[in-house]
Order: C-alpha cells, then structure tokens, then sequence
C-alpha cells in the first residue's frame, strides 16, 4: 500500500497499526501477532481527485487476494499548502 502512494505521489499518509473491528469474516481484536498479515491497520491518506483512480486501480488486486476495506470521500484541510494546493490570499485573486 504505501509503495502505491510513493508511486502516485502522495505527499503523506497515517498508519494506525492493530486496529480493532467487525466485517463480514466476524470481529477481530487488535492484538499484536507475529506476521503483519494477521493484524489490522488502517492507512489514512488526503491525495488531489486525480490521485483517486490509480490508488483504486492498484488496490484491486490486493482486496481481491486479503479482505480489506477503503473508504472515499471528500475533505477539506486546514493546511491546503500540505495537500498540494495553494492558500488563497485574502482580499485578492
């Protein structure tokens, strides 16, 4: 996953390790385990609308191999310079 992002450019992403949850293969416990396949994580990142579609494409091989979860939306931040936008000035154009 994260050398998707790498190639897609991403400008960051959060990783939540031992992540706890309840899905069609029942509910798992966040528990340390000794192959990281066995645990849960949960990978957090904000990428510009044109971003979306190659992260997808790339994960459908992945979710067709391990269960998983990905969840789309829109956002707003509060940091747009971070995100790969430029700040609007104030007043002007």
């Amino acid at each position: 996953m994260t050398e998707l992002l790498d190639q897609v450019k991403a400008t960051g992403y959060t990783i939540i390790g031992n992540v706890s949850g309840k899905g069609h293969h029942g509910a798992r416990e966040a528990h340390f385990m000794f192959s990281e396949q066995e645990s849960l994580e949960m990978i957090m990142t904000i990428v510009p609308e044109e971003k979306v579609e190659p992260i997808l494409a790339g994960l459908r091989p992945l979710f067709e191999r391990h269960s998983g979860m990905m969840l789309v939306t829109d956002v707003a931040v509060s940091r747009e310079e971070y995100f790969g936008k430029t700040p609007k000035k104030a007043g002007g154009s």
